[in-house]
């Protein structure tokens, strides 16, 4: 995928991203256009709860059946804030599942603005994946747009 392409897909998601949304919608779209960015399988959001990552949304039923370990990646990307890419041959003993569901690569998009991190959003894909740098860092740009529309989302629906 081209670093132009990704660039003007993130803007089409960020004029969904202004529209007053649920919560529930809100994961929806966020998980939609990412999975659509890198042409992934489907895609699960996870956000701190009292110090421990929790699933509150994933696309398919086959993202309920994985579970995060502390020295996992998703871990990783939330702790270091950093975009994460790991095929199956380094996840695949942690996460048979995976396996089983032919997936081949997992992004990890840490849920981050400026020093604040709420989660991390995960596409798994049954191709593997390689991104360019330029890529990574559009990504990483969605994953903060996506937390301020969480963060929106959040306050919106506690009035």
């Amino acid at each position: 995928m081209e670093a132009d392409n990704i660039l003007e897909q993130i803007h089409i998601a960020g004029l969904k991203f202004l529209l007053p949304l649920t919560l529930e919608e809100t994961y929806k779209i966020i998980v939609a256009e990412a999975v659509s960015l890198v042409n992934a399988a489907y895609g699960s959001i996870m956000l701190d709860v009292d110090g421990q990552l929790k699933r509150v949304y994933s696309s398919s039923k086959l993202g309920y059946g994985t579970s995060n370990r502390k020295n996992g990646n998703t871990y990783s990307s939330f702790s270091e804030k950093k975009i994460i890419v790991a095929h199956i041959d380094e996840t695949g003993k942690f996460h048979p599942e995976l396996v089983k569901q032919g997936i081949k690569s997992t992004i990890f998009i840490p849920l981050a603005y400026q020093d604040k991190t709420l989660g991390v959003l995960t596409i798994n894909s049954k191709e593997k994946i390689e991104q360019s740098t330029s890529e990574l860092k559009a990504l990483k740009l969605f994953g903060s747009m996506a937390t301020l529309v969480i963060r929106k989302a959040q306050l919106y629906n506690i009035y």
